[in-house]
């Protein structure tokens, strides 16, 4: 069936589906976006219309009524209340379709998806890893469906999909996690554990990283530190970042890494979560330092670059790339701030 905009926002479903009241409505307008990808647009600007429409039409909102704590804040306009759930929504119906497409890639033998498989046992255990410059997407045996970021390590636990599921990462993944109450999906990173039942999510530690953090898109996770008793929960749209450098006192007089609750960030161009663009090909920078950049165009690109200049190395930039090459990316960061470079294969020089 064809929705128009205004359908969309007189349908009771779809009311359903915008505030979280119905798991039967949530279930049939997550698979309309799977199946008819077309229609996205029009329900992102359906949701915001009756999202708003809600906010006009309460008094007052009290903690703990689900979408609604979205509205808590008066004084800010009600579009800057919405966009965050919008982008959210947006970005789970995109990455959805996006993994059911990239499954069907694999199914059919593409070659921008791990081929073969893995048969796992209780005696096996797979390893999967990417090189820099290359993603990888794959569906374990569990039907958790994995892409697997560049320069990355995803190592299945033994017995894994037969007696636990649980994984070591070291790199970045987006994990789509189908729930088994049963046996929770267990992602072990350095210095945390991420506890999920089923959910949409992405990890990003890696090693060299100054820190590591657990975005959440769809569902619910916990992440676990070494030696607590209490696992810290998150909830859609935010994100935990932790510190691998200091520490700092929690509640109860319990030390642990630095740690930060925040809401996801995205795009003021189209509202994308910045967080989980890299998986659709897009490499975004938000004022961030050519140091920290670095890092992202060595992983992107399977390249070595030596800044040589101090001053150089904490010019920030914003920025969003997809198709664009090495050469073409220095080229538009000059645009902001000139500076010297030189590619020798793989070996970029950057001086002032």
């Amino acid at each position: 069936m064809e929705y128009t905009t205004e359908e969309l926002v007189i349908n009771d479903s779809f009311i359903n589906y915008c505030l979280g009241r119905n798991a039967d409505d949530v279930h049939f307008w997550e698979e309309m976006m799977l199946t008819r990808p077309e229609m996205v647009p029009r329900m992102q600007e359906a949701a915001e219309i009756v999202l708003g429409l809600h906010v006009m039409l309460r008094n007052e909102v009290k903690d703990g009524d689900g979408f609604e704590s979205l509205f808590r804040e008066k004084k800010t306009p009600l579009y800057r209340r919405l966009l965050p759930y919008a982008a959210v929504l947006i970005t789970v119906a995109a990455l959805a379709w996006f993994f059911r497409h990239m499954a069907g890639d694999q199914n059919s033998g593409n070659s921008n998806s791990l081929a073969g498989g893995y048969a796992v046992s209780a005696d096996s255990a797979a390893l999967y890893i990417t090189r820099l410059g290359e993603r990888k997407f794959f569906v374990l045996p569990d039907s958790t469906r994995i892409y697997l970021g560049a320069g990355s390590r995803l190592q299945l636990c033994e017995g894994f999909a037969v007696t636990n599921r649980e994984v070591h990462l070291s790199g970045e993944a987006l994990f789509d996690v189908p729930a088994d109450p049963s046996r929770p999906f267990i992602v072990h990173s350095k210095g945390y554990d991420v506890n999920v039942l089923g959910t949409l999510f992405n990890v990003k530690a890696y090693p060299e990283e100054a820190y590591s953090e657990t975005s959440l898109l769809r569902g619910k996770v916990e992440i676990a530190l070494p030696g607590k008793k209490h696992r810290l929960p998150l909830a859609p749209n935010q994100k935990m970042i932790i510190s691998k450098a200091g520490s700092v006192h929690l509640q109860h007089g319990d030390t642990a890494e630095r740690i930060s609750l925040q809401p996801l960030s995205y795009s003021a161009k189209d509202s994308a979560v910045i967080e989980t663009v890299w998986a659709m090909g897009r490499l975004e920078i938000v004022n961030e330092s050519f140091g920290d950049i670095r890092r992202k165009l060595e992983r992107w690109y399977n390249v070595k670059i030596d800044i040589k200049d101090k001053a150089v190395e904490n010019y920030t930039f914003t920025a969003t790339f997809t198709h664009e090459n090495i050469g073409e990316i220095l080229k538009i960061l000059q645009h902001s701030y000139y500076f010297n470079y030189q590619i020798a294969g793989n070996t970029i020089i950057i001086s002032r």
